[in-house]
């Protein structure tokens, strides 16, 4: 994730070369134009494309990070001499020649005075990027102050774009992001990678180096080229160093170099100028998953809890927000708090609402051709019209059908519907009585059904008992006749009681709750501790007036917790991080005790099946009840249970979203 971003109010003239290829600001300019107009016109609008930019918008980017207590009013805006400003860029430690004019000075006054407000927001990106920038420039031998080149190039905007195709926090130019062998296609595109990118940058960086032995002249060739580099060479008569060929450059190269040079002045000395990081929600730790297999954004939120959005801006080069399927390994970034997970999980991800983001059927299966009154081996049609609280799940489940089926039959485009909306829907030939009648039942009758039995077929009857009983296993041609292409929407009822164990406490207890403090240690972030309280991460950011998910090491936060476990938990803050990863949720026996469940082995995931199942009865009916844990969505809760589904989960308890709350107590199923 190699051209800057140029937004020129002259006419463009692409000037085609043997160096085309690497030139990535080749440009005929207007000869009325300042030295650093371009160049200045090109910081402005990346600096105010990244202000508006969502994942910026959606930060609290007008609150410090880490901004000194006591220093000087934010308001003040400092001023210092000329000798002042070459003396510090004189001490500046670095193998990149440094100069201080009057070219650098008109960049320092862009950085420093006129556009503070967007570069306190790119020193909070900064925290993000540079660390990556800095290991990457390292393993690839060239000094680590290259990173200020993204400032220039992209104002640290992974999705930077410019008018004639350069992309990416380094501006690569398709032709050469492919010689770099970066991915391009509709789904991926490597130059917003910002790993990829700038391992890319680093070696393309290197080669100018070596073509003329000096940072300066590379810096130069970055931006417009090495050809135009070697002509300005020969044109100052063989001269070596970026000021003696100045004014043979480009205009838009003899603005890059000063520019760069200002905003590295800028970061050094930020504290000498008050200007300081603006918070952005971005985490602290990363870490990297290599896909091989096609997977949506979406799969990865609904299993895990990411906040769908975080994915999106830790994985700018995924374009659609789809990993495609193809020869390559893909890379995909993470939280480092969630990596583990992912990893014990990735089979449930992988299938998790597969057929909703990726239905392959379109692709091999032929239209679906009604046939009406057709024999008994074949399938008939009937109605079905959508009533409030409908979805298709519900509707799959009690005509025994694929959803997607119902989608492709009504050439739905999406899992939306109205309320009154006209479904068609292809049932086996020798029901259709049976499902004609369910459109006109009650939610509490459909919700009743089992499949009919032979007897049934064709009398209109609709099973309708206290206790619905389950599907029978016997082949007989009407089971056979049903889909079985989805075992999320197969209709059938357990009758096998779950093993019963003690029932977790509730995160809500009838004595209520009480307040406990934990300390931010160093590595801490919100989804760990609200995984060693039992509780959920928007509840400790509201507790707390946390506006995000950063944490500062010895921050206090409030935590409420069941008052009769209050020294169980109280304790928590006085561990060892090796003994908070064994953590598990008390028992009734510890509670208003000292003692902390530690296991043999570190109890990493939510607790069990078995820890959060209980049995309730509700009139002549017994029904199997789910404690909610941290981390635990519908999907993952419906692998604990036979015959379990989450379009079961959502009928049986109301449910119009895949949100759950820690504590919650859900309606398994009957039994």
């Amino acid at each position: 994730m190699f051209i800057r971003m140029k937004f020129f109010h002259s006419v463009l003239f692409v000037i085609f070369s043997f160096s085309a290829v690497f030139a990535q600001h080749h440009s005929a300019l207007s000869e009325t134009l300042p030295a650093d107009t371009i160049v200045f016109n090109t910081i402005n609008t990346n600096l105010d494309n990244l202000v508006n930019s969502f994942y910026v918008r959606q930060s609290q980017y007008w609150k410090y990070a880490n901004r000194s207590v006591g220093r000087m009013a934010a308001d003040v805006v400092p001023e210092f001499t000329a000798e002042v400003y070459k003396k510090r860029i004189a001490k500046i430690p670095t193998v990149i020649p440094l100069s201080y004019n009057d070219q650098v000075q008109s960049y320092i006054n862009v950085y420093a005075f006129k556009r503070r407000n967007q570069v306190e927001i790119m020193m909070g990106l900064a925290e993000y990027y540079f660390p990556l920038f800095e290991e990457i420039l390292e393993q690839n031998n060239v000094p680590q102050e290259l990173k200020y080149l993204a400032v220039i190039e992209s104002a640290l905007n992974p999705r930077a774009t410019s008018p004639v195709g350069a992309a990416g926090l380094w501006q690569f130019m398709p032709a050469t992001g492919k010689i770099y062998n970066l991915e391009i296609n509709s789904y991926i595109d490597d130059r917003r990678d910002p790993m990829k990118s700038t391992a890319a940058a680093a070696k393309y960086l290197g080669t100018l180096y070596k073509m003329f032995d000096d940072w300066l002249l590379a810096i130069a060739a970055y931006n417009c080229g090495p050809g135009n580099v070697r002509k300005a060479i020969v044109r100052s008569g063989g001269k070596g160093n970026f000021w003696e060929v100045y004014n043979h450059l480009p205009k838009e190269t003899r603005g890059y170099v000063p520019a760069y040079i200002a905003a590295y002045y800028v970061f050094e000395h930020h504290v000498e100028h008050n200007l300081w990081a603006r918070e952005i929600q971005l985490p602290p730790a990363i870490d990297t998953i290599h896909i091989a297999q096609r997977i949506n954004l979406q799969q990865i939120s609904g299993v895990l809890n990411v906040p769908l959005q975080q994915l999106q801006d830790m994985n700018p080069h995924c374009r659609t927000g789809i990993f495609p399927h193809t020869d390559k390994v893909h890379a995909l970034y993470l939280p480092v708090e969630y990596v583990s997970p992912f990893l014990q999980l990735q089979d449930s991800i992988f299938a998790y609402n597969d057929s909703l983001h990726f239905n392959d059927s379109k692709l091999t299966q032929a239209p679906s051709i009604s046939t009406a009154n057709v024999s008994s081996g074949g399938k008939t049609t009937v109605y079905y019209y959508v009533k409030k609280g409908d979805n298709l799940g519900m509707i799959a489940k009690w005509y025994n059908v694929n959803a997607n089926d119902i989608k492709s039959w009504n050439k739905l485009k999406s899992t939306a519907l109205a309320v009154n909306q006209k479904l068609t829907i292809q049932v086996p030939a020798e029901y259709k009585d049976y499902y004609s009648k369910i459109t006109s039942m009650s939610l509490a009758q459909k919700q009743k059904l089992t499949q009919p039995t032979q007897k049934q077929r064709n009398a209109g009857y609709v099973a309708q008992s206290s206790t619905p009983k389950p599907v029978a296993t016997q082949n007989t041609a009407s089971q056979n006749s049903v889909s079985q292409s989805d075992s999320s929407n197969a209709i059938a009822a357990n009758t096998t009681k779950p093993a019963q164990s003690q029932q977790m406490p509730s995160v809500a207890p009838a004595s209520g709750k009480t307040t406990v403090l934990y300390a931010v240690q160093k590595g801490d972030n919100l989804g760990l501790i609200a995984q060693w309280y039992n509780v959920g991460v928007a509840d400790l950011k509201s507790w707390n007036n946390l506006k995000s998910t950063s944490l500062m090491v010895g921050q206090k936060l409030k935590v409420q917790v069941p008052a009769e476990y209050k020294d169980y938990y109280t304790k928590i803050a006085t561990m060892t991080l090796a003994q908070k990863q064994k953590l598990t949720q008390p028992t009734v026996k510890q509670q208003n005790t000292t003692a902390v469940a530690q296991t043999a082995e570190p109890s990493k995931t939510p607790p069990t099946a078995n820890n959060q199942t209980s049995i309730q009865q509700e009139g002549n009916n017994s029904f199997v009840y789910h404690t909610v844990a941290a981390g635990e969505t519908l999907y993952s809760i419906s692998k604990k249970y036979d015959n379990v589904t989450v379009d079961s989960l959502m009928a049986l308890n109301n449910l119009t979203s895949n949100s759950l709350k820690i504590g919650v107590r859900l309606k398994v199923k009957q039994i």
